[in-house]
Formats: C-alpha cells, structure tokens, sequence
C-alpha cells in the first residue's frame, strides 16, 4: 500500500489541469504519475473527459513506462448509470482500453 494524491486547478465544469501520483491504471500495483487537462463539459454533476500524458515510476515496466491517454466519466441519461472509458498507447507496441460502469444510488 502506498500513498496517492491528485491536486488539481482550474474551474471544474469548464476547465481545468491536474497531476495525480500513486497506484495508477497503467499497471496493478505500479506506482504512477498522470498529468492531465480536463473538463466537465459545462456541468456540476461529476462528470468529465480528459486526455494526458502517464509515467510509469518504474522503468522497465511497458517499455519506457511513458503514455498519452484519454479518460471520461460520463452519465447514461438519469438512470443512476455511468460509464468510464479510458484508452491509453505509448504509441508502440502497447495499447489498454478499459470500460467502467457504475451505478450511483438515489438518482431521481
């Protein structure tokens, strides 16, 4: 277990820039560091679309541990879903794409 922070500036619905460090999706357990600009696309309720740059703190690990990325949280409707796509490459031989999809409860 290690710590993990994020700090981030701007204005959140419209725009904004962000650094993170911690455990990240590059790999489990792989200590990371993602710089990233973002938006809320104009709203309050939590969601956002971002893009940016990761590095893997370990080397060796997904070759030379850098990628560019793209992430969102977006909400299906007011069905209480929400979707959470996330791509990255280094632009080389190694590609993720993930999908989330979360529920919230008490959605009206």
């Amino acid at each position: 277990m290690a710590p993990e922070g994020m700090f981030w500036l701007g204005v959140r619905r419209l725009v904004y820039g962000q650094i993170e460090a911690g455990g990240g999706p590059l790999a489990p357990g792989n200590p990371t560091m993602r710089l990233a600009l973002g938006s809320g696309l104009g709203s309050d309720r939590g969601q956002y679309i971002q893009a940016g740059f990761g590095h893997s703190l370990l080397p060796y690990v997904r070759g030379n541990g850098r990628v560019g990325f793209v992430s969102a949280l977006l909400p299906l409707g007011r069905t209480g879903l929400w979707v959470q796509p996330y791509g990255a490459t280094n632009f080389g031989r190694t590609h993720q794409v993930s999908v989330r999809l979360h529920y919230r409860l008490g959605v009206q």
